[in-house]
């Protein structure tokens, strides 16, 4: 879209992964390995927009640590810069104590497939996500199961959050469609504001 990006993950695989990503599409940008709690130390200049998505910032397991990123994101960006972070809506996970996701099933264009089923676990601030991946590459296949926590948090709270780090004029939403967020409804929890 012409914009110049710069990206950011705190590990090398994810890394080396978006620049191969980059390339086959063949978009040019710039990738570094970076915790987000110290965006200040790789990016040495100031930007117009920074963008958290994924569920990024739930692997931060403590609150001190998501402040602590959204701050980083906050040094690195211009004044009236632009900040969009999205999460999943956890607490509504919760809430409907829906422990299994639908199946995601996934075919490369050289006939490799993925399916993959989600499984939670509920804990009291945390939630662990248990990924089962049935995977053919080749014509082998393979099976894992990999688990990853994520800290729970509501939308209220992280618009207390990214209130004590720096932002303002901050606006809510429960999809990139910017519909109006529901905590019974919403799946994701977008919210954009300005340093």
């Amino acid at each position: 879209m012409g914009f110049e990006a710069r990206g950011s993950d705190v590990s090398i695989e994810m890394v080396e992964k978006a620049r191969k990503n980059a390339v086959s599409v063949g978009i040019n940008a710039n990738f570094v390995q970076a915790d987000f709690k110290k965006l200040t130390d790789v990016f040495h200049r100031k930007f117009d927009c920074v963008v958290c998505l994924g569920n990024s910032l739930n692997h931060e397991l403590r609150e001190r640590g998501m402040l602590s990123a959204l701050r980083s994101m906050c040094d690195v960006l211009r004044d009236k810069g632009l900040v969009t972070v999205q999460i999943r809506n956890l607490p509504k996970l919760i809430r409907e104590k829906k422990r299994i996701f639908p199946i995601h099933f996934h075919k490369e264009p050289n006939g490799d497939r993925k399916l993959f089923i989600y499984v939670l676990d509920f804990h009291r601030s945390n939630v662990t996500f248990n990924v089962i991946s049935f995977l053919e590459f080749n014509g082998e296949p393979r099976f894992e199961v990999n688990s990853v926590d994520y800290r729970v948090v509501s939308a209220e709270k992280l618009e207390a959050l990214m209130t004590e780090a720096g932002f303002k004029k901050l606006e809510i939403y429960g999809d990139f469609e910017f519909a109006k967020f529901s905590d019974d409804h919403s799946e994701d929890i977008v919210v954009v504001g300005t340093k």
